[in-house]
């Protein structure tokens, strides 16, 4: 189970609450703006957080006070300028709105699977290679999510 604050607008946190708690996640609160997010991540020290990308919920200092925390930040994004805003304040990996409970539970750190150990099938398989200059984030977090 991961420990969760929200940051996002009332119509997308009722969808998520549900979504939430149908894979085993507990919801501790949600902010109605970026200083709430805030106060809430340095109070309660959840696992993460999953916030709307746009700027009355995601700033400089809710970031600042993740990364202070260890806690980890899942963007939602719904319009391009709300990528552009994300990635301006340093947060590179984010995912749509729109995309649905798993894109956010890859970011959060993929589907929890059981403990079954399945036979071992044939040997072949697909090589995906994940590329990026020096100093491009996200690559480790794509290369393990894959």
């Amino acid at each position: 189970m991961t420990t969760l604050v929200f940051g996002v607008p009332p119509e997308v946190d009722a969808r998520l609450r549900v979504e939430a708690a149908r894979h085993g996640h507990d919801v501790l609160a949600s902010g109605a703006s970026a200083g709430h997010v805030e106060a809430m991540v340095r109070a309660l020290r959840p696992a993460a957080v999953i916030v709307h990308a746009g700027p009355e919920f995601l700033t400089a200092r809710v970031l600042a006070a993740c990364d202070e925390t260890g806690v980890s930040v899942v963007a939602l994004v719904a319009i391009e300028r709300e990528r552009r805003h994300a990635t301006s304040i340093g947060l590179y990996e984010t995912t749509d709105v729109a995309a649905g409970w798993p894109a956010i539970e890859l970011l959060l750190g993929g589907p929890r699977q059981s403990a079954q150990v399945a036979e071992p099938g044939p040997l072949a398989g697909t090589v995906i290679a994940v590329w990026g200059p020096a100093g491009a984030p996200g690559r480790t977090t794509l290369s393990i999510g894959i």
